[in-house]
């Protein structure tokens, strides 16, 4: 019963986890493990998660839903080398903006 308790415990305040409130706690593990991921928040409102996140660790990009910052299921993570071979005719290394019009397709 007392781990029934606290896996709801765990569900709800995981569910109900803010942005900031998870770029804090991740940042606190970082201290002690380099490669923890570290959400990027929006800018606007702190609360939701910008449609697009990125890994510096391995190079990797992905789409998230901007309330829960779970992984979107219509767009498969790509990294920065595969986008540009995609847009090979680019001239310069695409911006943020660039890379987060993958996310806004569904």
């Amino acid at each position: 019963m007392k781990l029934l308790i606290l896996i709801l415990f765990i569900l709800f305040n995981y569910s109900n986890a803010t942005c900031i409130a998870e770029r804090k706690k991740q940042k606190i593990k970082q201290q002690r493990d380099l490669f923890v991921f570290i959400p990027i928040c929006d800018r606007s409102n702190p609360d939701l998660y910008r449609p697009l996140q990125y890994n510096a660790a391995n190079e990797s990009f992905w789409c998230v839903d901007v309330n829960s910052g779970k992984k979107s299921d219509h767009v498969e993570p790509f990294s920065l080398g595969d986008f540009m071979e995609q847009h090979e005719n680019r001239p310069s290394i695409p911006m943020y903006t660039d890379l987060q019009t993958r996310c806004n397709k569904k």
